[in-house]
């Protein structure tokens, strides 16, 4: 067992002041690295009395990196820390003030918002959000797709090639599904009861509706429903262990849908647990990159 690291229990007086325009203004304009990368540059400026004054402090790359003493840096890798000091420098966040010493770059934190480019930073959020926007929808429209073949190649001939085109009005499901649920019933030890049972029939269901964040389950919803009606969905969202009782797959039939969409969709030994939304609502960048 990994023995924890003990600090000092000093919460107060060992804080420092955050300025108010950085919370109020501009942390919504900013991506959570770079925020993060900020308030560790505030922490390390704002933090010393003699550098106060001044809004002046010399942070090596390697300090932001690793951090000093017992203290980790802030999280994130060399590459990434280059790209968003670079980013903050540009909009007059926090700036270089001089070149590199031995000790590492002087920064500046800006104190009045004349300072930051924030129409430009306001600018770079909608475009962001706008581009997010359509690269879900392709997301989205591209895993219907997958779906679909899924489906329709791993069922046995249950469910017809029309899926990929959408499922005719007088396809059915084999066997009929009850769609009644017993209000008495409870839907949490239904699936507590499917787990314990045997937790490795559903191992991709489990990790999308264990893990809250995600909501990449919404995408298998638009197929559920487009192709199979509401009442199914209403089903499977009240009860998702039922996925295999609605398509009428078998368990290795369910092991390998399962199987294969995790494989097609992640790579390089990512899971769907890696996979997260960011604070506007959308897929963050390190989740594109494992998902493109």
């Amino acid at each position: 067992m990994t023995e924890q690291k003990q600090y000092p229990n000093h919460v107060i007086p060992n804080s420092y002041q955050t300025p108010n325009i950085y919370i109020d203004v501009i942390m919504p304009l900013l991506t959570d690295s770079e925020w993060r990368v900020l308030s560790y540059a505030m922490r390390h400026i704002l933090g010393w009395r003699e550098k106060i004054a001044a809004r002046k402090g010399t942070i090596s790359l390697s300090m932001f990196e690793h951090g000093y003493g017992p203290y980790p840096g802030c999280g994130l890798n060399k590459g990434t820390i280059i790209k968003i000091l670079k980013a903050l420098d540009a909009h007059g966040i926090l700036v270089k003030d001089g070149g590199v010493t031995k000790d590492g770059q002087r920064w500046q934190i800006a104190d009045n918002l004349e300072q930051i480019s924030i129409q430009a930073l306001e600018t770079r959020l909608q475009n962001k959000r706008s581009k997010d926007k359509e690269r879900t929808k392709k997301m989205l429209d591209g895993l219907k797709q997958k779906r679909a073949q899924l489906l329709s190649h791993n069922t046995g001939g249950v469910l017809s090639h029309n899926t990929a085109s959408g499922m005719s009005h007088n396809t059915q499901l084999n066997p009929p599904i009850n769609t009644t649920i017993n209000p008495k019933d409870s839907v949490a030890q239904k699936q507590s009861d499917a787990v314990d049972a045997d937790e490795n029939v559903y191992p991709m269901i489990k990790r999308l509706y264990d893990n809250k964040r995600v909501k990449i389950w919404m995408g298998e919803a638009r197929v559920i429903v487009e192709h199979f009606g509401e009442s199914t969905f209403e089903v499977l969202n009240a009860d998702p262990y039922r996925l295999r009782e609605v398509f009428a797959l078998d368990r290795k039939s369910a092991e390998r849908i399962a199987a294969q969409w995790e494989s097609e969709m992640m790579e390089d030994g990512d899971t769907i647990q890696d996979i997260e939304l960011g604070s506007d609502g959308y897929l963050t960048e390190a989740s594109w990159d494992k998902i493109e």
